[in-house]
Protein backbone atom coordinates (compact mmCIF):
# COMPACT_ATOMS: atom_id res chain seq x y z
CA UNK A 1 0.00 0.00 0.00
CA UNK A 2 2.48 2.15 -1.18
CA UNK A 3 0.77 5.11 -1.95
CA UNK A 4 -1.35 5.30 1.76
CA UNK A 5 1.84 5.42 2.91
CA UNK A 6 3.62 8.34 0.85
CA UNK A 7 0.41 10.19 1.58
CA UNK A 8 0.80 9.55 5.37
CA UNK A 9 4.37 10.49 5.38
CA UNK A 10 3.66 13.27 3.25
CA UNK A 11 1.06 14.82 5.46
CA UNK A 12 3.47 14.46 8.39
CA UNK A 13 5.96 16.17 7.04
CA UNK A 14 4.64 19.13 5.51
CA UNK A 15 3.00 19.55 8.35
CA UNK A 16 5.88 19.87 10.38
CA UNK A 17 7.42 22.47 7.45
CA UNK A 18 4.52 24.82 8.99
CA UNK A 19 6.58 26.62 12.01
CA UNK A 20 2.92 28.51 12.76
CA UNK A 21 1.82 25.00 13.66
CA UNK A 22 4.61 24.16 16.04
CA UNK A 23 3.92 27.31 18.06
CA UNK A 24 0.01 26.23 17.85
CA UNK A 25 1.32 22.65 19.62
CA UNK A 26 3.64 24.14 21.98
CA UNK A 27 0.88 26.66 23.39
CA UNK A 28 -1.64 23.95 24.00
CA UNK A 29 1.32 21.88 25.87
CA UNK A 30 2.26 24.67 27.95
CA UNK A 31 -1.04 25.01 28.76
CA UNK A 32 -1.44 20.99 29.89
CA UNK A 33 1.65 21.05 32.08
CA UNK A 34 0.51 24.59 33.53
CA UNK A 35 0.88 23.14 36.66
CA UNK A 36 3.51 21.23 36.49
CA UNK A 37 6.35 23.19 37.95
CA UNK A 38 9.42 21.32 36.83
CA UNK A 39 7.52 20.58 33.20
CA UNK A 40 8.48 23.40 30.67
CA UNK A 41 8.38 23.87 26.61
CA UNK A 42 9.42 26.86 25.08
CA UNK A 43 7.12 29.79 24.85
CA UNK A 44 6.24 31.04 21.37
CA UNK A 45 5.69 34.75 20.91
CA UNK A 46 5.71 35.32 17.31
CA UNK A 47 5.37 32.56 14.31
CA UNK A 48 4.39 32.52 10.85
CA UNK A 49 4.42 29.38 8.12
CA UNK A 50 8.50 30.31 7.92
CA UNK A 51 9.39 31.44 11.00
CA UNK A 52 8.97 30.66 15.05
CA UNK A 53 10.68 33.04 17.93
CA UNK A 54 10.47 31.26 21.10
CA UNK A 55 11.97 31.91 24.44
CA UNK A 56 15.10 30.73 25.30
CA UNK A 57 15.37 27.63 27.57
CA UNK A 58 18.85 26.49 29.87
CA UNK A 59 19.84 23.33 30.44
CA UNK A 60 21.40 20.37 28.47
CA UNK A 61 20.46 17.91 26.43
CA UNK A 62 19.89 14.29 28.53
CA UNK A 63 22.52 12.57 26.73
CA UNK A 64 24.98 15.08 27.20
CA UNK A 65 24.80 14.90 31.08
CA UNK A 66 25.10 11.34 30.68
CA UNK A 67 28.04 11.51 28.82
CA UNK A 68 29.42 13.43 31.91
CA UNK A 69 29.16 10.44 34.31
CA UNK A 70 30.61 7.84 31.55
CA UNK A 71 33.50 9.83 31.26
CA UNK A 72 33.83 9.94 35.04
CA UNK A 73 33.87 6.11 34.73
CA UNK A 74 35.90 5.86 32.49
CA UNK A 75 38.79 7.75 34.32
CA UNK A 76 38.11 5.37 38.22
CA UNK A 77 38.38 2.52 35.48
CA UNK A 78 37.44 -1.37 36.87
CA UNK A 79 33.92 -2.31 36.16
CA UNK A 80 32.48 1.43 36.92
CA UNK A 81 29.94 2.32 34.32
CA UNK A 82 28.52 6.17 33.99
CA UNK A 83 25.41 4.58 35.63
CA UNK A 84 26.45 3.48 38.60
CA UNK A 85 27.32 7.12 39.31
CA UNK A 86 24.58 8.77 38.77
CA UNK A 87 23.03 10.55 42.34
CA UNK A 88 20.01 8.23 42.86
CA UNK A 89 17.84 10.90 43.61
CA UNK A 90 19.37 12.44 39.84
CA UNK A 91 18.29 9.00 38.27
CA UNK A 92 14.49 8.93 39.87
CA UNK A 93 13.55 12.21 38.81
CA UNK A 94 14.62 11.69 35.30
CA UNK A 95 13.06 8.16 35.02
CA UNK A 96 9.51 9.12 36.80
CA UNK A 97 9.42 12.70 35.71
CA UNK A 98 9.66 11.31 32.02
CA UNK A 99 7.78 8.63 32.31
CA UNK A 100 4.90 10.61 34.43
CA UNK A 101 4.98 13.42 31.69
CA UNK A 102 4.74 10.55 28.70
CA UNK A 103 1.69 9.03 30.49
CA UNK A 104 0.05 12.16 30.76
CA UNK A 105 0.12 12.56 27.12
CA UNK A 106 -1.37 9.15 26.67
CA UNK A 107 -3.91 8.71 28.69
CA UNK A 108 -5.11 12.16 30.42
CA UNK A 109 -4.32 14.87 27.60
CA UNK A 110 -4.36 12.74 24.49
CA UNK A 111 -1.77 14.89 22.92
CA UNK A 112 1.65 13.12 22.36
CA UNK A 113 5.01 15.42 21.32
CA UNK A 114 5.81 12.28 18.87
CA UNK A 115 9.66 13.57 18.96
CA UNK A 116 10.86 12.65 21.93
CA UNK A 117 14.53 11.62 21.42
CA UNK A 118 16.99 12.68 23.66
CA UNK A 119 18.30 15.43 21.85
CA UNK A 120 14.93 17.40 22.49
CA UNK A 121 14.94 16.40 26.32
CA UNK A 122 16.95 18.96 28.50
CA UNK A 123 17.60 19.10 31.94
CA UNK A 124 18.40 22.03 34.10
CA UNK A 125 20.55 21.32 36.46
CA UNK A 126 23.09 23.48 38.56
CA UNK A 127 25.84 21.00 40.14
CA UNK A 128 24.14 18.07 40.70
CA UNK A 129 26.30 16.41 43.05
CA UNK A 130 26.10 19.29 45.51
CA UNK A 131 22.48 20.12 45.85
CA UNK A 132 20.33 17.27 46.91
CA UNK A 133 18.32 16.91 44.14
CA UNK A 134 14.88 15.60 44.57
CA UNK A 135 11.03 15.60 42.96
CA UNK A 136 10.70 19.54 44.66
CA UNK A 137 13.98 20.98 44.47
CA UNK A 138 13.72 24.08 42.41
CA UNK A 139 16.89 23.57 40.56
CA UNK A 140 16.14 21.05 38.69
CA UNK A 141 13.77 20.96 35.81
CA UNK A 142 12.91 19.05 32.53
CA UNK A 143 12.34 21.23 28.98
CA UNK A 144 10.98 19.21 25.86
CA UNK A 145 11.85 21.32 22.68
CA UNK A 146 10.98 20.65 19.02
CA UNK A 147 7.18 20.18 19.18
CA UNK A 148 6.50 20.14 15.05
CA UNK A 149 5.24 16.32 15.20
CA UNK A 150 2.90 15.47 17.69
CA UNK A 151 -0.01 12.42 17.55
CA UNK A 152 -3.86 13.48 19.11
CA UNK A 153 -5.44 10.09 18.83
CA UNK A 154 -9.34 8.88 18.49
CA UNK A 155 -10.89 6.77 21.80
CA UNK A 156 -10.29 3.78 19.37
CA UNK A 157 -6.62 4.76 18.96
CA UNK A 158 -6.24 5.34 22.24
CA UNK A 159 -7.41 2.24 23.30
CA UNK A 160 -5.87 0.06 20.89
CA UNK A 161 -2.49 1.32 21.67
CA UNK A 162 -2.92 1.48 25.20
CA UNK A 163 -4.49 -2.47 25.14
CA UNK A 164 -0.53 -3.16 23.13
CA UNK A 165 1.42 -1.85 26.20
CA UNK A 166 -0.71 -3.21 28.47
CA UNK A 167 -0.57 -6.53 26.51
CA UNK A 168 3.50 -5.93 26.91
CA UNK A 169 2.85 -5.82 30.65
CA UNK A 170 1.32 -8.78 30.81
CA UNK A 171 3.54 -11.18 28.72
CA UNK A 172 0.51 -11.71 26.31
CA UNK A 173 1.97 -12.45 22.83
CA UNK A 174 -1.68 -12.82 21.27
CA UNK A 175 -3.05 -9.87 23.06
CA UNK A 176 0.22 -8.09 21.86
CA UNK A 177 -0.90 -9.48 17.77
CA UNK A 178 -4.62 -8.45 18.33
CA UNK A 179 -4.14 -4.98 19.02
CA UNK A 180 -1.47 -4.46 16.13
CA UNK A 181 -4.00 -5.84 13.53
CA UNK A 182 -6.21 -3.26 15.27
CA UNK A 183 -3.61 -0.20 14.07
CA UNK A 184 -5.26 0.55 10.29
CA UNK A 185 -8.63 0.84 10.01
CA UNK A 186 -7.88 -0.56 5.89
CA UNK A 187 -6.45 -4.00 7.34
CA UNK A 188 -6.76 -6.76 4.54
CA UNK A 189 -5.73 -9.94 6.07
CA UNK A 190 -7.53 -13.28 5.69
CA UNK A 191 -7.92 -15.82 8.36
CA UNK A 192 -5.01 -17.48 7.72
CA UNK A 193 -2.26 -14.52 7.86
CA UNK A 194 -4.00 -13.44 10.98
CA UNK A 195 -3.38 -16.57 12.53
CA UNK A 196 0.56 -16.85 11.14
CA UNK A 197 0.81 -13.31 12.52
CA UNK A 198 -0.66 -14.17 15.91
CA UNK A 199 1.54 -17.81 16.19
CA UNK A 200 5.04 -15.52 15.06
CA UNK A 201 4.08 -12.81 17.87
CA UNK A 202 3.38 -15.40 20.42
CA UNK A 203 6.92 -17.74 19.43
CA UNK A 204 8.22 -14.04 19.82
CA UNK A 205 7.19 -12.80 23.49
CA UNK A 206 7.48 -16.44 24.88
CA UNK A 207 11.66 -15.73 24.13
CA UNK A 208 11.82 -12.08 24.83
CA UNK A 209 9.10 -10.79 26.77
CA UNK A 210 7.91 -12.64 30.12
CA UNK A 211 5.98 -9.25 30.92
CA UNK A 212 6.65 -6.31 33.09
CA UNK A 213 9.04 -7.08 36.62
CA UNK A 214 10.75 -9.69 33.90
CA UNK A 215 13.63 -7.43 33.23
CA UNK A 216 11.53 -6.52 29.37
CA UNK A 217 13.36 -4.29 27.77
CA UNK A 218 11.16 -2.57 25.74
CA UNK A 219 12.36 -0.79 23.08
CA UNK A 220 13.96 -3.79 22.15
CA UNK A 221 10.20 -5.71 22.34
CA UNK A 222 8.45 -3.00 20.18
CA UNK A 223 11.47 -3.25 17.76
CA UNK A 224 10.43 -6.86 17.05
CA UNK A 225 6.79 -5.96 16.65
CA UNK A 226 7.70 -3.49 14.41
CA UNK A 227 9.64 -6.24 12.25
CA UNK A 228 6.77 -8.65 12.53
CA UNK A 229 4.27 -6.02 11.59
CA UNK A 230 6.62 -5.84 8.32
CA UNK A 231 7.34 -9.36 7.76
CA UNK A 232 3.62 -10.36 7.59
CA UNK A 233 2.41 -6.96 5.97
CA UNK A 234 0.10 -5.58 8.63
CA UNK A 235 -0.72 -2.14 8.00
CA UNK A 236 -0.72 0.73 10.30
CA UNK A 237 -1.40 4.18 9.99
CA UNK A 238 0.85 7.03 10.61
CA UNK A 239 -0.19 7.70 14.36
CA UNK A 240 0.58 4.44 15.68
CA UNK A 241 3.67 3.84 13.61
CA UNK A 242 4.76 7.41 15.30
CA UNK A 243 3.43 6.10 18.79
CA UNK A 244 5.90 2.87 18.66
CA UNK A 245 8.61 4.32 17.63
CA UNK A 246 8.19 7.29 20.22
CA UNK A 247 7.86 4.74 22.66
Amino acid sequence: HMRDSVSQFSHTMAAQSHLNIEAHHLEILNHNFRNWKHIRFPQPFFACPALILETYERGNIVTEILDVYEQEARVLGGNFKGSDLIPVDLAKFIVTTGLSLYLKMLFVDNLMHADLHPGNIMLDIRHPERSGIGRNDPKLGVTLEDAGMVAQLTEEESSSFIGLMASLGAGDGRSAAEFSMMFSAGSDMDEQQREAFIIAMEDFFAKHCGGYGTNVNVGDVLRGILVLIRDHHVRIDANYATLVVNA
